[in-house]
């Protein structure tokens, strides 16, 4: 197999996701719903993984005003699990190979 005949193709969904766990990450703020719009989805379809954040709100960690998500914590590698609630494969039975697990 040639290199250039391998790889991963995203999808739409992936590259929106992708986009999400950029700005959290890189920002620790995310409008969820600009970037919805921005990839051509109704604002509300994330709103499951939003809801999930409920025990990350309750604690401090973030908050969540009109689907913007705002990370408080000093603990800047939590990050990595409020991001993990939009990525789709990381909910997956495969997420036993990721590399970037924090728990």
């Amino acid at each position: 197999n040639l290199a250039s005949k391998r790889g991963w193709i995203y999808s739409a969904e992936d590259k929106m996701r992708s986009a999400i766990i950029h700005d959290l990450m890189c920002y620790f703020t995310v409008d969820v719903a600009a970037i919805l719009t921005q990839h051509g989805y109704p604002c509300d379809f994330l709103d499951r993984e939003i809801a999930n954040l409920s025990s990350f709100v309750d604690e401090g960690i973030v908050s969540v005003y009109n689907r913007v998500v705002q990370f408080h914590s000093r603990l800047r590698m939590l990050v990595r699990l409020v991001a993990a609630l939009f990525d789709v494969y990381s909910q997956s039975s495969q997420s036993e190979n990721r590399y970037s697990k924090v728990a």
